[in-house]
């Protein structure tokens, strides 16, 4: 579980993405949507970081080199 903070132009603002149960597991979101959904999949700090790669305009080509396996979500926009 972690936290972050984004700003830029390209970022949309006030709101949260992702939650926890109880006992502060994650639960799974929708990756459309980005709400939460039982049949959805879990965020990944790897998804974190493709999403940060896409937004900072690093190529595609560079991602597959650093081991990150993740399909990129719009968490951003």
């Amino acid at each position: 579980m972690t936290s972050i903070m984004a700003m830029d132009a390209g970022v949309s603002g006030n709101r949260v993405v992702g939650a926890t149960d109880a006992h502060f597991d994650a639960l799974p979101i929708n990756p459309d949507t980005l709400e939460v959904d039982p049949g959805g999949m879990i965020l990944t700090p790897e998804h974190i970081h493709v999403a940060l790669r896409q937004l900072a305009g690093v190529s595609s080509e560079f991602t597959g080199q650093f081991g990150i396996q993740e399909n990129a979500i719009n968490l951003f926009g």
